[in-house]
């Protein structure tokens, strides 16, 4: 079942909180210090970040995690679209 809105919304937060807590270690392994928008969902999709550290660090952890799981049950294709449409920019550096 797809996301509301209002779950999109947060879902698309707490996958911006998860790349502001690991965007310095990626960019900083890249060659280049520059990152394209399609290797930025994919890392943040990675790996388990969305759970440790998009998970409400100023909001209720719980309905966050709860709210993951949901968004997990999601197509790649749709996660990674909800992901995709959280960045304006093609191309993250530092």
């Amino acid at each position: 079942m797809p996301l509301t809105p209002e779950q999109t919304k947060k879902i698309q937060e707490a996958i911006d909180q998860t790349w502001q807590t690991i965007a310095g270690d990626y960019l900083n392994l890249d060659d280049g210090g520059s990152m394209s928008k399609d290797e930025v969902v994919e890392v943040t999709l990675d790996a388990d970040y969305l759970e440790m550290y998009g998970c409400g660090y100023k909001h209720d952890k719980q309905q966050y995690r709860s709210l993951v799981k949901e968004f997990r049950k999601l197509s790649y294709d749709e996660q990674n679209a909800i992901a995709a449409a959280v960045w304006k920019w093609n191309v993250c550096g530092m």
